[in-house]
C-alpha cells in the first residue's frame, strides 16, 4: 500500500503514464479496505473473547504476560 501510494504521488517522475497511474489508484484503494476490514474483524474478535472465556486478552497483548 505505501508503494503504491508513493507511486501514486511521484507518478510523473518516475515517468509513469496516467493509465498506469489510474491502475495503481485501484490497487491502493482496495489494499485501503482489506487493511480495514483486517481491522474491523480483529477488533470483533478481541470483543468476542474478552466478552466469553479469554480474559484479558488485549492486556496480555500489551504487557506479554500468561
Amino acid at each position: 500500500m505505501s508503494l503504491s501510494g508513493i507511486h501514486l504521488v511521484y507518478y510523473q517522475d518516475l515517468g509513469l503514464s496516467k493509465e498506469i497511474r489510474h491502475n495503481l489508484k485501484d490497487v491502493y484503494e482496495i489494499m485501503f479496505s482489506l487493511i480495514r476490514i483486517f481491522i474491523i474483524i480483529h477488533i470483533i474478535g478481541l470483543v468476542i473473547s474478552e466478552n466469553k472465556d479469554k480474559k484479558a486478552v488485549v492486556l496480555r497483548m500489551i504487557y506479554g504476560r500468561d
